[in-house]
């Protein structure tokens, strides 16, 4: 069991430590943390360094950055209070680090946390990339020319662990041949919005009375404007890198595409263009990389046979 655990409270704070009397060991009961994981667990870590009597102290580990969201009412103030929990061994051992705070008009909002997503801006006229950095180093990249947009748009990547919707099965356009699809450790939701606020820490005003409010900001963002889609005018590039061990159940690295999933199965990502065919992939298995033009947003990922 992980000895501490963090929560985000959105609109006040009813936390509760309990102890589970079968097991011996505490639980936190937090009903307003909007932070929490794939199955709604509350995010706990096992931390262990020496803190002793020094003013600085050298963590054995991190987690990649992460991002919790949740969605807010517009014009309203928002409250929320962040909380690490140590449950077992009352050595303080463990640290949030908090980035910046984010707002953005996104009708897909929903509560959860999950790998920080990376959000570049695109301008009409001049065009953009974004770039992924994966946990092996290699890099997923998204090219959007200058003449693909007609307003500025926030290109928004998340990567997921593995695709949400499933690999195989009647729902499943198979390409380039008709064999089971192997999933090659890429999967991702990509996303364009058109409004969005950053505001980054420190904002301390307030650092030693317990009750009152830490930091406070505003964001200067209408988040009841609908952005509707965008429509890209030309396509965009999706360069994907991989590494050996990505391709480890891939028999045929040829066989590696980028798929789309289209709300009721996956096709591959190249015919979301029109008259896109397998011929306008790049492909270099010796530079291990995958690109190809894409002409929609959505849920991505690659496999092959």
């Amino acid at each position: 069991p992980y000895n501490d655990t963090f929560t985000a409270e959105l609109g006040g704070t009813d936390l509760e430590v309990v102890l589970i009397t079968s097991t011996f060991e505490y639980e936190v009961i937090a009903p307003l943390n909007f932070a929490f994981g794939t199955q709604h667990e509350i995010i706990a870590v096992n931390s262990a360094f020496g803190v002793g009597d020094i003013t600085n102290s050298t963590y054995d580990g991190v987690t990649p950055l992460l991002r919790a969201s949740t969605p807010i009412e517009s014009g309203a103030p928002v409250n929320i209070v962040f909380s690490v929990q140590d449950l077992g061994d009352s050595i303080y051992d463990s640290a949030v680090f908090l980035d910046n705070f984010f707002w953005s008009s996104d009708p897909e909002c929903s509560e959860g946390a999950g790998f920080a997503p990376e959000i570049t801006p695109i301008l009409p006229g001049v065009g953009g990339i974004l770039s992924y950095t994966n946990l092996d180093g290699t890099h997923t990249t998204v090219d959007v020319p200058a003449d693909a947009i007609s307003d500025t748009i926030y290109l928004v990547f998340q990567k997921f662990i593995s695709p949400t919707n499933p690999l195989n099965g009647p729902s499943v356009i198979q390409t380039p041949d008709s064999g089971s699809l192997q999933y090659a450790n890429r999967a991702f939701n990509l996303k364009a919005i058109l409004a969005a606020y950053k505001a980054y820490l420190p904002l301390v005003v307030n650092n030693s009375t317990p009750g009152m409010a830490a930091a406070t900001t505003s964001a200067p963002l209408n988040i009841t404007t609908s952005d509707g889609d965008v429509t890209l005018l030309h396509p965009m590039q999706i360069t994907l890198e991989y590494s050996d061990e990505d391709i480890a159940d891939i028999s045929d690295e040829a066989s590696l595409r980028l798929y789309q999933w289209n709300g009721s199965a996956w096709i591959d990502a190249v015919t979301t263009c029109a008259g896109g065919t397998a011929a306008d992939y790049t492909s270099d298995t010796a530079a291990n990389y995958v690109q190809l033009p894409v002409c929609t947003f959505g849920e991505f990922m690659m496999a092959g046979n």
